[in-house]
């Protein structure tokens, strides 16, 4: 029988895999910045992790909902496709970093929402009302994590590999 006020042998932390998003350690790149641009990339996912990471982004939905809501009708809308362009950035920025699987298609699919939801605003068009866009959002991040699960269970890792040419 062992000791329990004995030391225990130490165990090194396990580590996340690296091109993922960990709620308890954030984003990891797959590899260390080589230029400009993947360092930018890292400040600004390292930047969405500081504003938006974990619970912090449920506060900031609450934030634009009551912007939308304070806003005269014909800019409610305007919080929200900006947030939506911003993390649909931040999706794509992950993606290049990253390569997270969810994030090749919230990366593509988010920043063209959060576009369309602008440019409604500011044309004064009236394309679909706000509920339809949130949908139309949830489904994206929704095919986004169930294409992540699909991937990660056929490939046994949850990053896009880069095609060997």
């Amino acid at each position: 029988m062992t000791d329990p006020s004995a030391p225990q042998p130490s165990q090194p932390p396990t580590q996340p895999k690296s091109g993922t998003l960990n709620l308890t350690s954030g984003w990891q790149p797959i590899s260390a910045p080589s230029n400009r641009w993947q360092r930018a990339a890292d400040r600004y996912l390292a930047g969405w992790e500081a504003v938006a990471g974990g619970y912090r982004v449920l506060v900031l939905i609450a934030v634009v909902s009551l912007l939308g809501w304070l806003l005269p009708d014909r800019l409610a809308m305007l919080p929200a496709g900006v947030f939506v362009l911003a993390v649909g950035i931040g999706c794509a920025v992950g993606f290049a970093r990253c390569r997270t699987a969810h994030c090749a298609v919230t990366g593509t699919g988010l920043p063209l929402v959060g576009l369309l939801m602008i440019a409604q605003v500011l044309l004064g068009a009236s394309w679909l009302g706000f509920y339809t866009w949130l949908i139309v959002v949830g489904a994206i991040i929704l095919v986004g994590f169930a294409f992540q699960a699909f991937y990660t269970r056929a490939r046994g890792d949850s990053r896009v590999q880069r095609p060997r040419c």
